[in-house]
């Protein structure tokens, strides 16, 4: 393919996701063709197909695989029923390079088998697995943590 400038071996690099709150979406993320991302303190609430993809698009051998990600404090609420896996992976990457630590993870339908249907391409240091995170109002889209929410650590941070 013809790049002008010249590939720097990569399609994005070092790009930051955070405080942000994702409802709905049949991929919230998708890490493409990254070498160095951060998605961090945000709630996923409720995706429709996978929470994240882990794609490489150009096979070009100038691009190194994707690579690098990090996934780090946030909260995924979702329902077995309504997702194929909570991660996706493509060929061509290297998902072994991703973190994953903190992550609030919570399965309405099935919160019992949440850390079972929680399959991640690397270890998660820390990942909190199968516990209500007490949203004020989600029915009515209100996804503020009540004040005795055991998600305090994960998801938008306030502002004080």
């Amino acid at each position: 393919p013809y790049f002008r400038p010249k590939p720097q071996g990569y399609e994005a690099k070092d790009i930051t996701v955070e405080d942000c709150t994702f409802l709905g979406s049949m991929a919230p993320v998708a890490f493409v063709g990254v070498d160095g991302a951060i998605v961090q303190h945000n709630t996923f609430y409720r995706p429709t197909r996978w929470l994240l993809r882990i794609l490489q698009e150009n096979q070009d051998a100038q691009f190194a695989p994707c690579r690098n990600g990090r996934f780090k404090n946030n909260i995924v609420v979702f329902r077995a029923a309504e997702v194929a896996s909570v991660v996706n992976v493509g060929g061509g990457t290297s998902p072994e390079t991703f973190e994953f630590a903190g992550n609030f993870w919570y399965c309405e339908d099935r919160p019992e088998r949440t850390q079972r249907l929680v399959q991640l391409p690397a270890a998660e240091k820390s990942g909190i697995y199968g516990r209500d995170p007490l949203f004020n109002d989600a029915a009515k889209g209100d996804l503020q943590r009540r004040s005795a929410s055991p998600a305090k650590n994960a998801g938008p941070r306030t502002k004080e």
